[in-house]
């Protein structure tokens, strides 16, 4: 890009982030910051892509207390088995997961990474969160027959609940906006869930800010130099 277009290009974000002692990503906080806080109103910006992640903004404005993290696998687990299994790209409108019953046992062996007991700010990837993560869960509980509808059933619940216990760590129950962004907010049964284990907060689509949830991260990468 710098080759082609003469002009000054800022990139390997994580690389050297990471190299300072960062943890690399998300990038989304400034621009949620300067985009999206609101004066007495404590916000939620869930962005539920590969993996999910959110932005906590208070209503106070205090820049001192925002931050950002990831929260764990968002779509990718779903993704991949979709793909392995069933050669399709995801499970449209949740088609498959609704129709299955969670494994508790696999649930359980899905959560006992030791990701989700670090404190904030954290981040992850496919390189933790993959196939691989799942098949030592299903050995690890002696399970080697499970159907699709249950593994999706089961992987949506683990996107859930792992994304609810995030955010409950940190507003507790207090009464929060949550606005979503990513594919995860068109996974109806994965919303519907989050509702449920949230049920002291508003969630909403991104698109109720006026900017599209799908575009959200597009719009929001011209501010990551920038600080709140």
């Amino acid at each position: 890009m710098a080759v082609h277009t003469g002009l000054i290009t800022v990139s390997d974000f994580r690389q050297k982030h990471v190299a300072i002692g960062g943890e690399g990503a998300p990038l989304a906080v400034y621009g949620d910051y300067l985009l999206f806080s609101k004066a007495g109103e404590d916000r939620i910006m869930l962005n539920i892509g590969g993996i999910g992640n959110f932005t906590y903004l208070p209503g106070d404005g205090d820049a001192s207390r925002v931050f950002v993290s990831d929260t764990g696998p968002g779509n990718t687990l779903m993704d991949a088995w979709m793909k392995t299994r069933r050669n399709m790209p995801y499970d449209k409108d949740a088609a498959l997961a609704s129709q299955g019953t969670v494994n508790q046992s696999l649930l359980e062996a899905l959560k006992s990474n030791h990701f989700f007991v670090l404190d904030f700010p954290k981040s992850t990837g496919p390189e933790i969160f993959n196939l691989t993560y799942v098949e030592s869960a299903l050995a690890a509980y002696g399970i080697t027959d499970i159907d699709d509808q249950d593994m999706m059933a089961t992987l949506n619940r683990l996107t859930a609940e792992t994304i609810a216990e995030a955010i409950t760590s940190v507003v507790g129950n207090k009464l929060v906006e949550i606005f979503v962004s990513g594919g995860g907010w068109h996974n109806v049964l994965l919303i519907n869930t989050l509702k449920e284990l949230l049920s002291s907060c508003t969630i909403a689509s991104c698109d109720q800010l006026g900017i599209s949830g799908d575009a959200k991260e597009a719009v929001l990468l011209p501010f990551w130099p920038m600080k709140p």
